[in-house]
């Protein structure tokens, strides 16, 4: 019977003091006041010996150095402290003199950084003035020595202060992190209905839009459309291939005309050369040049250069030099044919595009591609960022409870006490005060 009480006993004992997380500011603001309440305490006891300390010094040190003393029969350690006396009353009542707040924390470091002055003073220009001045410098030492103790009364204090601010510091962090990982659980969860209701829908506009443009595909317009796209190149390979067959008659008639330029030149006809080099530098251009231009070109130097031919004076190399070159009619007369071919072709290219131009079906068609690539990549977007959602509720959900025992580690640990932290549901935990 008594086992069993006492047991009951140890359990009550060890149940966890309850914390919810919008309990740690309000307890963190507490544990603060509670570090400043403590520093308050025992500065306090020390102010008063520090400022009386201090305010002795201030009537010591301006007084050092004024009243008969006796030679050290040093000359030179006396020049010495004459020369350091005026620097130490500087330096030490530059560092009595600086102002000591009311707040527990900005007086202690003010009467650490006097008490710094005050060493520094003493070890620097005061160190010559102990022989010379043995007496009085044992005084402003001996409360020097009372200021330091009371600042090393002080310094325990600070020190633990510290510790805890920092411990402090460490839960707000955490708490800061638990609530920012906890609202964008809770954020992700609310959300993750409308994602999956929005996929639904586009997943159904997608599939609607599918069933048009595959319609659209089979439609007799299309069709039609296809046929003329496919006419157009079948009318654009005719072209090219005209166009090689032009550049290859070109070149040839550029070749015979270089010769005939030659021979024009050495029988001193200018004239006739010139007209020769300019129709052999337009043929040359990478474009041909319009029907109305060169024909008139090629009729003037034509019948001279047969005559060359025919003298012997140019030697036609091949068949087809022969051919355009022996009479005079043949090279017009091929030139016109190509050219009106040309003009049909083109007649055919634009004839073509203005009936796709006028297809008012395959305007249709595009923009309902469009629509549906555009829903398309609206629903991967979606779907991505289902993925997402869910990946990051998975590791919230994980990090969540780290944060937890974390927390209630380190509570525990500043507190002495078993401290057990509770989370609301649905983001309701608080991080303000």
């Amino acid at each position: 019977m008594f086992k069993k009480f006492k047991d009951l006993f140890l359990k009550e004992e060890q149940q966890p003091r309850q914390m919810s997380i919008s309990d740690i500011p309000g307890w963190l603001d507490s544990e603060m006041k509670k570090i400043r309440e403590h520093e308050e305490i025992k500065v306090s006891g020390s102010r008063g010996p520090v400022m009386q300390a201090i305010s002795t010094l201030k009537e010591m040190v301006p007084e050092l150095g004024t009243g008969d003393h006796e030679g050290t029969g040093f000359a030179k350690l006396e020049k010495v402290a004459e020369n350091s006396l005026p620097l130490y009353k500087k330096s030490m009542m530059s560092a009595l003199s600086r102002p000591f707040p009311e707040k527990t924390q900005e007086f202690y470091h003010a009467v650490a950084e006097c008490l710094k002055g005050c060493i520094k003073s003493s070890q620097g220009p005061g160190r010559y003035l102990v022989r010379v001045f043995p007496e009085e410098m044992k005084l402003i030492q001996a409360e020097v020595s009372r200021l330091g103790k009371e600042v090393n009364a002080m310094n325990p204090v600070f020190a633990e202060s510290r510790l805890k601010h920092a411990s402090l510091e460490k839960i707000g962090t955490i708490h800061h992190s638990l609530i920012r990982m906890v609202r964008e659980h809770d954020d992700l969860e609310k959300k993750m209905p409308d994602l999956l209701d929005e996929s639904a829908q586009l997943g159904k506009e997608e599939e609607e839009l599918s069933i048009k443009v595959k319609a659209a595909g089979d439609d007799p317009r299309f069709l039609r459309y296809t046929d003329l796209m496919w006419n157009e190149q079948e009318v654009l390979r005719d072209r090219e291939r005209l166009g090689a067959e032009m550049a290859v008659l070109s070149g040839m008639v550029v070749h015979v005309m270089r010769r005939a330029e030659k021979v024009a030149h050495k029988d001193r006809n200018d004239l006739l050369g010139k007209k020769i080099h300019v129709l052999a530098e337009t043929l040359s251009k990478n474009e041909m040049p319009a029907a109305n231009d060169l024909l008139p070109m090629i009729s003037g130097v034509l019948p001279p250069v047969i005559d060359m031919v025919a003298s012997g004076e140019i030697t036609l190399k091949n068949r087809d030099e022969q051919e355009f070159f022996t009479n005079s009619p043949v090279l017009p007369s091929r030139l016109e044919e190509l050219y009106r071919k040309s003009d049909e072709i083109d007649r055919r290219i634009r004839d073509i595009r203005e009936q796709i131009g006028n297809d008012t079906f395959i305007l249709e068609k595009e923009a309902l591609e469009k629509r549906y690539k555009q829903k398309k990549s609206e629903y991967h977007e979606n779907e991505r960022n289902i993925i997402d959602s869910r990946q990051k509720i998975d590791t919230t959900a994980q990090e969540i409870p780290e944060l937890i025992q974390q927390i209630e580690e380190h509570i525990s640990q500043y507190s002495g006490q078993n401290i057990s932290i509770s989370v609301p549901v649905t983001g309701q935990a608080d991080e303000s005060s």
